[in-house]
This record gives structure tokens, C-alpha cells and sequence, in this order.
């Protein structure tokens, strides 16, 4: 397992990287996703799971209202940056979607 921290101006975005296999970067809560992926997929996936702005504190100071879809595709492509992936499997669900 692998781990980091990607700093988007001040939200502090965990990832965790976890298997072998095809990339693919699952969106929303590191903490919160990871569970819920069965152990076998790791087997086939070399996963990332992510952190969104949403799941993480907000910067003190910081207008909320200058979030967009651009802002949390930058950050996702960060991570993925961080991580060395070139074309990963994106995976989220509801709002992560």
C-alpha cells in the first residue's frame, strides 16, 4: 500500500493506492470507499482511492463559492499525476459520479 497527501489550495486530499493490475482512481472518500471495494478487485486493479473537497475540512477563509467541476477534475488529475497514472478507470457513484 501507498499513500499521500495532495495539497488543492489548502484542502488537504488523502489517496491511498492499493492492488495491481489495470489503474482506475475511485472519487470521494478515501476512508469512506476503500471498504466498501472487495479485496479480490485488487487482484486485477491497481486502485487509488481519493479524497473530494467535500470530505475534507475546508480552509479557513477559503470562498466555496469558487468550486467547480473544472476545481475537483483538476484535483483528480493531480492525484493522478502523483500516482503515475497515464488513462485510469475513474470510478464514482452519486455526487462523486
Amino acid at each position: 500500500m501507498k499513500d499521500g497527501v495532495r495539497d488543492g489550495a489548502g484542502f488537504m486530499l488523502r489517496w491511498v493506492r492499493e492492488g495491481n493490475g489495470i489503474p482506475a482512481i475511485v472519487v470521494g472518500s478515501e476512508r469512506f470507499y476503500r471498504p466498501y471495494f472487495p479485496q479480490a478487485l485488487r487482484d486485477d486493479f491497481d486502485i487509488v482511492f481519493c479524497d473530494s473537497r467535500q470530505w475534507v475540512p475546508t480552509p479557513d477563509g477559503f470562498d466555496i463559492s469558487t468550486i467547480t467541476n473544472e476545481t475537483f477534475c483538476d484535483d483528480i488529475d493531480a492525484v493522478r499525476e502523483a500516482v503515475g497514472f497515464d488513462r485510469p478507470i475513474v470510478i464514482g457513484q452519486s455526487q462523486h459520479g
